[in-house]
């Protein structure tokens, strides 16, 4: 178990002295395996040090702490090493901003295949199990959940998520509780013609099946 180390860093080429990179991280090892993990999949940030990467190999590349410091000295320590060596492969000239980043197309498409291969990924269960437990009882804002809506609306939700919904709530029974808040949530709350349309077909079919579910147990109970 390695020690946590706050401070600025340095990557710079045994070939080419000139070419460095400078950052800051409350973590400096976990960033430097960041840094690494990047490289190799062909997705890092800093297009130069991708091809310096790809060109001349992992082994060219020295990473060195250059100070410790506590995290909210930070991005005022890493903006003086910026200033002061002009690191080659920085593609932001200031600390902590993506300002005066510039992104070449074939860059930002890596990046955009890389956050939807992570986005799709199937997670285990055990994983799925933490971030659950990461997330109870958090409570979010009513500003939060307004965004949340804004973003959500007009959206169509994909066959895969429907029937994954569909089956986690099939046989579900809500508490006199929970559906006390999903009548507190949806008070006042205006619904389109479409959506109330969609709402009715649903309770239909809800009853529907609740109707041959009770007609074949009476059938069972008879036979």
């Amino acid at each position: 178990m390695y020690k946590k180390i706050s401070g600025i860093y340095k990557i710079s080429s045994k070939i080419n002295s000139k070419r460095i990179y400078v950052g800051s991280a409350i973590n400096i090892k976990r960033r430097w395996n960041d840094h690494l993990s990047q490289l190799r999949k062909n997705i890092h940030h800093s297009p130069k040090m991708q091809s310096h990467f790809n060109k001349y190999g992992e082994e060219d590349l020295v990473f060195e702490i250059l100070l410790t410091c506590e995290e909210k000295e930070l991005i005022e320590k890493e903006q003086f090493f910026i200033d002061a060596l002009k690191p080659w492969f920085n593609c932001c000239p200031t600390a902590g901003s993506q300002l005066g980043c510039i992104r070449t197309k074939e860059s930002r498409k890596k990046m955009s295949d890389s956050a939807k291969c992570v986005k799709h990924t199937s997670l285990s269960p055990e994983i799925r199990q933490k971030i659950s437990m990461g997330h109870m009882g958090k409570h979010q804002t009513e500003e939060m959940k307004q965004k949340l809506r804004e973003y959500r609306t007009g959206k169509p939700m994909c066959e895969k998520t429907r029937q994954a919904l569909l089956t986690a709530n099939t046989g579900r029974i809500l508490t006199e509780e929970h559906k006390q808040c999903i009548s507190r949530a949806n008070s006042g709350r205006i619904m389109s013609v479409e959506t109330r349309k969609r709402m009715s077909r649903a309770a239909s079919l809800r009853e529907a099946k609740k109707r041959a579910l009770a007609a074949a147990e009476t059938f069972k109970k008879n036979d």
